[in-house]
């Protein structure tokens, strides 16, 4: 595991990580035409055929070759994920083995979101929670913003599903209607790429980058308290590491 499955716009990602028998690894970025509330699995055979089916012209390709003194060393290294627009990316990672005597790896797929932004949450009294979506580069409240908001009732009962819009703060008060956890996925009209955020009524942060940005605003700094941030996905199997 050495990349993200999320990223704030036009910012490169340095990825660190330790390779062993591996002379080339070879990242392919893919700008997908899906929004970010999907459900399609890259892991998935069916999902996939669907997500190559959604690729557009735009794409990004970097290498990085590896010195291997011998097969059998941890050889530690970094790759730059170029800057992006907002979007939906595939990422397919190959790796080439400095040995012959074994059988080459499989192509790993990875969506990769490309989103400003991001979601605070805190509990309010009488099961309402104040819900506000912000730029995940500067912290700012984002005015307008859509959230769709479901609900899980059960198996087998369908989910309820609420569409709602910050007011000028950015942020809507609202009330589940039970205690079984909610999906959220906040977007506007310019930015459809943010993950779907589950909440099972707990502080949360998207990105870490923000963080500096939030505490400097006196407004979000008073919903910042016992958040986490979450950063997860990227290249798998012969490669391990972590974000810089």
């Amino acid at each position: 595991n050495a990349g993200t499955e999320f990223s704030i716009p036009n910012k490169e990602r340095t990825v660190r990580f330790t390779a062993r028998n591996i002379s080339e690894i070879t990242i392919r970025l893919t700008r997908l035409n899906i929004d970010g509330d999907t459900k399609l699995n890259p892991n998935s055979d069916s999902d996939l055929k669907k997500l190559l089916a959604a690729r557009t012209s735009d794409e990004r390709t970097i290498s990085k070759n590896i010195y291997v003194k011998h097969v059998y060393d941890d050889i530690e290294d970094s790759i730059q994920i170029p800057a992006l627009p907002v979007g939906i990316w595939l990422m397919e990672t190959d790796c080439k083995q400095a040995s012959a005597n074994v059988s080459k790896p499989k192509t790993i797929y990875e969506l990769y979101h490309v989103s400003n932004i991001a979601l605070i949450s805190e509990n309010l009294p009488e099961n309402n929670q104040r819900i506000v979506v912000v730029n995940a580069t500067t912290g700012k409240p984002v005015n307008g913003a859509h959230l769709r908001i479901s609900q899980y009732r059960g198996y087998n009962k369908g989910d309820i599903i609420e569409e709602l819009t910050a007011d000028n703060k950015g942020e809507v008060i609202f009330k589940p209607s039970n205690n079984n956890g909610i999906n959220i996925w906040a977007y506007t009209n310019d930015d459809k790429a943010s993950l779907t955020s589950n909440q099972w009524k707990e502080y949360y942060y998207r990105l870490r980058e923000s963080d500096k940005a939030l505490r400097e605003i006196g407004y979000q700094q008073q919903l910042v308290n016992g958040i986490t941030s979450s950063l997860s996905g990227g290249v798998n199997g012969a490669i391990a590491g972590n974000l810089g």
